[in-house]
């Protein structure tokens, strides 16, 4: 699976750099537990100068979800919402 992530990255326009710093960013708004809606997880991604728009935000919260990082939680209301997995 991240073989093939890698691989759509660049058509997507995303770097390795780019990845990096939504992961970072992520992280960082899920660390004290909360949990973000797609559309929040989004707006981080843009806040850390990754455009989430063209199928890159949701090509990110794939990648990391198949790292391990984030799982899937509670709907609010009609919306997923994402939150760091407990290990």
């Amino acid at each position: 699976v991240q073989r093939a992530s890698a691989k759509r990255r660049g058509l997507l326009g995303l770097t390795d750099a780019d990845v990096d710093l939504g992961r970072t960013a992520l992280l960082a708004a899920l660390a004290d537990g909360t949990s973000l809606t797609r559309t929040q997880c989004y707006g981080v991604f843009r806040d850390a100068g990754v455009d989430p728009d063209g199928g890159r935000g949701p090509h990110m919260l794939r990648h990391f979800g198949g790292e391990g990082d984030i799982i899937q939680g509670v709907p609010a209301g009609r919306e997923e919402t994402f939150v760091l997995r407990r290990r």
